[in-house]
């Protein structure tokens, strides 16, 4: 096996600088929880009253409710509702389900026809100061019939959104690149993990073959065709793809085809998958405009090798099927 130590090193999947990569992204997924939970064990301030003109966005507010709203505005799982205080002030406020059933007396307050209709015991709702966004002011606005003046009389600049704390709010700012960090850890070992049975069966069949020796010598030939910034070098006897685990015989290249990848129908990139006889499918990805650099590399192989298949279809799906099953 001593032999193929520069041929693994070539067509490794899971190279030094993925590995590299992947010791970064969980690094940095360390640092992001543990900055999140700091925030999360950080104590909040006490609660200030809300004031919709000079309550800093992100302070710790309260508003104490006397009076909700049928919700104003909905996206999604959000929904913004208009509270009154025993003032009657009125405050845009984000409120959850679990929250809005701790306000039936302030609901049926609000919806009451009774003019005389005692109020009730106003219930404090804490929550973060945020900026009302122009969708959720043009939303309210039209339900309520308003103007842009009007808007700002009653309700400012400025909402609640029950139920947040400014530890919380930090807390996800941390947790969301802590998460996308260890997403992207995992990815890089379960694509090493996955797709390092490419070069052992790479190996293993040119060790089959009595090819590994010639195949060595052939990759380090001053004589040996390069392509693509060296992702790809080619032989008299063999083809090599860089970082994918392909070393195979012309002849044990049985399938090439070119798989587009399209978003709201425009190609976004290319891949030119070769499969070989170990039955392995390599993916070497392209832009999406080196359609010509593809068919070109096809053209080649398949001057290298005339019985390859060239193209997708059914058919040669299951040809190719067929003849890695015979090669086992």
């Amino acid at each position: 096996m001593n032999e193929s130590k520069q041929l693994r090193s070539y067509i490794r999947v899971f190279t030094v600088p993925k590995k590299i990569a992947a010791l970064v992204l969980f690094l940095a997924c360390a640092f992001f929880f543990w900055m999140a939970f700091q925030a999360k064990e950080k104590k909040d301030p006490d609660p200030k009253p809300m004031d919709t003109m000079l309550s800093e966005n992100g302070s710790y507010v309260y508003v104490d409710a006397v009076g909700v709203s049928d919700w104003v505005y909905e996206v999604k799982s959000t929904t913004y509702y208009m509270v009154v205080d025993a003032d009657y002030d009125c405050y845009v406020a984000k409120i959850s389900a679990a929250d809005l059933k701790k306000l039936s007396a302030q609901r049926a307050w609000f919806d009451s026809e009774d003019d005389d209709a005692p109020m009730p015991e106003p219930v404090r709702l804490t929550g973060v100061c945020k900026g009302i966004s122009s969708t959720v002011r043009s939303s309210f606005s039209e339900v309520l019939e308003l103007s842009e003046e009007d808007f700002d009389a009653y309700f400012g600049e400025k909402g609640i959104w029950v139920g947040e704390t400014p530890s919380g709010n930090v807390f996800a700012l941390w947790l969301v690149p802590a998460i996308i960090s260890l997403a992207g850890a995992v990815v890089l070992l379960l694509i090493g993990l996955a797709k390092g049975k490419a070069t052992k069966r790479a190996i293993a069949r040119l060790e089959q073959r009595s090819m590994l020796p010639q195949a060595e010598a052939d990759l380090s030939s001053p004589t040996v065709r390069s392509e693509r910034k060296d992702q790809f070098r080619m032989s008299g006897r063999f083809l090599f793809g860089k970082g994918i685990g392909l070393a195979a015989a012309w002849d044990d290249v049985l399938w090439c085809y070119q798989s587009v990848t399209r978003y709201n129908f425009i190609v976004t990139y290319r891949i030119l998958v070769i499969c070989t006889a170990d039955g392995i499918r390599h993916e070497a990805y392209y832009r999406k405009k080196d359609q010509d650099e593809i068919v070109g590399l096809m053209d080649y192989i398949g001057q290298q090798n005339p019985n390859v298949m060239l193209g997708y279809s059914l058919d040669n799906n299951r040809a190719y099927r067929e003849a890695v099953k015979k090669n086992k």
